[in-house]
């Protein structure tokens, strides 16, 4: 997150400056999850728990690397789904327990799981989308307009 609000700081860095910085706090990251996951914070009985932060903090990374790069325009083409997925994160993150409740109480059992993982996957994007449409947007211009 502080790399994605100073990302014109980050511009400024020459490679070899911004390159060991983000090994830094990769390395602080792990070893932090490594302290807690030996300290019993995981209830988790697989060691293939030790994993999960390095794959989700590597792919981070890899994120933040590339938007950092400069490419032509193929780069903002294929980074739109992702652009989207940022820009109704929080609604999908609000909403989509409810889509997977109504799903599985509508469809128990009479339907296939896929078709069924299908429909969440479907309709969580939609809801979130709609919600950060007619509630999101209109509180950010509303926000907005009571600065001035």
């Amino acid at each position: 997150m502080v790399l994605a609000l100073n990302s014109s700081w980050i511009r400024g860095l020459s490679k070899n400056v911004f390159l060991p910085l983000v090994a830094l706090a990769f390395v602080i990251f792990h070893f932090w999850c490594l302290w807690y996951l030996l300290a019993d914070g995981s209830i988790a009985e697989s060691y293939w728990r030790l994993f999960q932060p390095l794959a989700e903090s590597l792919f981070a990374a890899s994120l933040i690397l590339i938007s950092q790069l400069n490419y032509s325009g193929l780069f903002k083409k294929v980074s739109k789904p992702f652009v989207f997925i940022g820009v109704i994160s929080y609604p999908l993150y609000m909403t989509h327990m409810i889509v997977l409740d109504a799903i599985k109480n509508t469809f128990e059992g009479d339907i296939n799981i896929a078709i069924q993982t299908l429909f969440i996957f479907g309709f969580s994007l939609l809801l979130a989308w709609v919600v950060h449409e007619l509630i999101e947007k209109p509180g950010m211009k509303l926000g907005r307009s009571d600065r001035k």
